[in-house]
């Protein structure tokens, strides 16, 4: 127990310092530009697959239906990033 509570105050000196708030402050904007990336990406996958799910027969599309349902959870999840992690870290007296 003596231990998880050194780690938490030593966690809070190293996030107030100087090199802690940079590397927060960083973090805050990969995660913000990650988002962006990302939700390009699979917003592209997804227009991709849904022009072979059109050229397809019937049996085939269940394929490329469920390759839509997987990148739509996808962008979900790459949405909510940054609400995930500061859920995350919130718990460990942290956040971006």
């Amino acid at each position: 127990m003596n231990l998880l509570l050194m780690n938490m105050i030593l966690g809070n000196r190293i996030l107030d310092s100087t090199i802690g708030q940079g590397v927060k402050n960083f973090l805050n904007d990969a995660v913000g530009a990650a988002q962006f990336i990302g939700g390009i990406i699979v917003l592209f996958i997804f227009i991709v697959v849904s022009i072979k799910k059109a050229r397809e027969e019937e049996q085939e599309r269940k394929r490329y239906t469920n390759w839509q349902i997987g990148l739509v959870i996808i962008l979900i999840l790459i949405i909510l990033a940054k609400d995930i992690i500061n859920l995350v870290l919130g718990y460990f007296g942290g956040g971006i």
